[in-house]
């Protein structure tokens, strides 16, 4: 810095002499006068830190719920503001439609668990296919807009999160895939996890989730070791190679090295709405088992009258769904707690398939089909 004392001028850097240049003032064009430079003063950038609470309190009042959520995760100072009663006093009414006067309400509190309740109320109770017998969901679960997300671990403790909102229905199960992959090697990974998202706010209407906030499930949990997966190929072609790891998963490698093509999770019709909405991201939720009824006709006679569905599908295509009824079974056929129904006789006709047993599969760059292999 310099100061001018008359004729003479004073240097207080140390790295200037008497001899050195000072900088000169940066010139801009004057907005009033386009054609000549003024000497205008540098103003400093504008910044939220430097902005009174109370405009910013303004700002966030204007936010929808969802977002107002992820604001507050910014700093201390956004979420002391962003969870303002008055603020959420105004979104409990608005969005939820109700009042009151309780000046002790912890009004972010109430709308969180109003919109849980809303977004229950919303979903009519499923009703049973006529056909199988089953209580899908289906169309709930597609109203909701879930978001499946996919997270690997490897074994650096690094998570590897992809989303999905590819959900194929059909009549007894349900489909998500992940096409959309990195390059991660299979044997560098031990765990998979897959969790619903399920939005939390939705707009007045309840057509469009509100910001991203959402509740979110766990529904699968499983350990990984690549070593003893790849011993248990089920099917291939001359590009992947197709493995199940059990609880429905299933994987596809590209052949000559161990990266993933595609993940393919298999949701069974059982619980399925219950299990996306009263699930939490570190439990899968349970339901009670179901006994089967004593037989009430002889014990060695076993069971009789069940109803058995069984559908030959692919990815996105049903090839057979039949039905067989009035199924019985005896102690014969029960084996280490497993009740076998045979359904169908090799030697008596059976039903003609519609489509070729084909399973078609795709990534973002191939597609193919592995020829006799079905789900």
């Amino acid at each position: 810095m310099a100061q001018n004392t008359g004729d003479k001028q004073i240097l207080y850097r140390r790295n200037l002499t008497p001899h050195s240049v000072l900088p000169s003032i940066p010139r801009s064009r004057s907005s009033t006068d386009p054609k000549g430079y003024s000497y205008n003063r540098i103003k400093c950038a504008a910044s939220l830190d430097k902005l009174p609470d109370d405009v910013l309190f303004n700002i966030l009042s204007y936010l929808n719920p969802g977002d107002l959520l992820s604001v507050a995760c910014i700093c201390q100072r956004f979420s002391s503001l962003a969870s303002d009663n008055l603020i959420w006093k105004k979104i409990y009414k608005v969005y939820l439609n109700k009042t009151s006067n309780d000046p002790h309400f912890l009004w972010k509190i109430k709308c969180i668990r109003g919109a849980k309740e809303k977004r229950l109320k919303l979903l009519k109770k499923p009703k049973a296919d006529p056909y199988t017998g089953l209580t899908t969901g289906f169309n709930q679960i597609i109203n909701l807009k879930i978001i499946w997300t996919l997270i690997l671990t490897n074994h650096d403790g690094d998570n590897h999160k992809y989303y999905s909102e590819d959900f194929s229905t059909f009549k007894t199960s349900a489909s998500v895939r992940w096409f959309s992959l990195e390059s991660i090697s299979l044997s560098r990974l031990r765990r998979v996890r897959i969790i619903a998202s399920i939005p939390l706010f939705y707009n007045i209407k309840n057509q469009k989730a509100l910001g991203k906030t959402s509740t979110k499930s766990l529904m699968l949990d499983k350990k990984f070791d690549w070593s003893k997966t790849k011993k248990t190929n089920m099917a291939g072609d001359d590009h992947i190679d197709i493995y199940y790891l059990m609880d429905n998963l299933m994987l596809a490698a590209w052949k000559g090295n161990d990266e993933a093509a595609f993940w393919h999770y298999l949701l069974p019709c059982h619980n399925l709405l219950d299990r996306c909405l009263k699930g939490t991201v570190d439990g899968i939720f349970s339901s009670k088992i179901v006994k089967a009824p004593r037989c009430d006709i002889d014990p060695k006679y076993g069971l009789h009258s069940y109803t058995c569905v069984i559908e030959l599908r692919n990815q996105r295509q049903s090839i057979l769904c039949e039905r067989f009824r009035n199924i019985n079974n005896s102690e014969n056929y029960s084996e280490s707690g497993w009740i076998a129904f045979p359904l169908i006789n090799i030697h008596e006709p059976h039903i003609p398939l519609s489509r070729q047993l084909n399973f078609l599969w795709k990534t973002e760059l191939f597609k193919g089909k592995i020829k006799a292999c079905f789900i």
